[in-house]
Formats: structure tokens, sequence, C-alpha cells
């Protein structure tokens, strides 16, 4: 950028032309700036999608999925899940969550619901429970592995 400036002090001297350069410091802003602007998007736009990270603190889904590792998962409606889908839900309100393989897909009361009957990979009996749900978390794929 050319910018015409006087010299200091002054005078009837005639002006003279010089080069502006940024500042390394300002482009870093700028660059950090950028990078934060695009995660708070990204950020915004897993929560629209339903994405959820969790981290998996059993081996009941090994050799699958690890103990240790996350996963990245969405919310879909129960209408759309399917014998064999991985889920993450809750096992009961204000609970921790399970990770587990669907084995059986009933209708609920409401239209809405489904029981979903789940069971861990290495685990020899499905869980005890019936799972009732409207929505759950589907497993994508694997983030990390520990």
């Amino acid at each position: 950028m050319q910018r015409t400036v006087a010299p200091v002090g002054g005078g009837a001297r005639t002006s003279e032309s010089f080069e502006v350069r940024a500042r390394p410091r300002a482009r870093g802003t700028r660059w950090l700036i950028a990078v934060g602007g695009i995660l708070l998007l990204a950020i915004l736009a897993a929560q629209i999608a339903g994405i959820k990270i969790y981290r998996i603190t059993s081996g009941s889904m090994h050799p699958t999925i690890a103990e240790g590792s996350l996963i990245l998962t969405q919310r879909v409606a129960a209408s759309e899940l399917a014998v064999g889908d991985i889920v993450t839900v809750q096992r009961s309100p204000g609970s921790r969550t399970v990770t587990h393989r669907v084995t059986g897909v009933d209708s609920g009361a409401d239209l809405n619901l489904r029981n979903l009957t789940l069971q861990g990979d290495a685990n020899a009996t499905p869980d005890p429970s019936v799972y009732s749900v409207d929505a759950a978390q589907r497993y994508l794929f694997t983030l990390l592995k520990e």
C-alpha cells in the first residue's frame, strides 16, 4: 500500500512515498480470528445436526469400540433405528449413558416411541432393561482410540 506523508518538521519539503507493511502480529491476529470463527461455525453446525462426542468407559463394545475411545454420534428419531445399529442412550432420566448395539426394536406406547433391546458386543446377554426412546444418538465412527 502506498501512502504519501509530509516529513517531520514541516517546511517546504516535498512529500515522500513509502510502503506500509502489515505487522506479523496483525496477520496472526486475523488468522486466529478466522480460525476461531470457523471453529465456532463448526460447533454451531454440529449442535444443529445433533452431533455429539462420547467417551466409552467400559469394554462392553469390544472389539468394535475399545474402552477409552472417543466416538462421534448423531441424534436420530427412534423410528429410524434398526437392529444392528450402535446407539448411545440414557439408562434412565438423569443417569449415565450406555453405548450398545440394537438387538431388537418394538413399537412403543406412542407412535414416536420405540422399545430398544440393547447388548454390548462383548456381553453374553442383552441388557436387563428395555429402553423406551423417542430418539437416540446413533454411532457414526470412532474419533480416537486409546
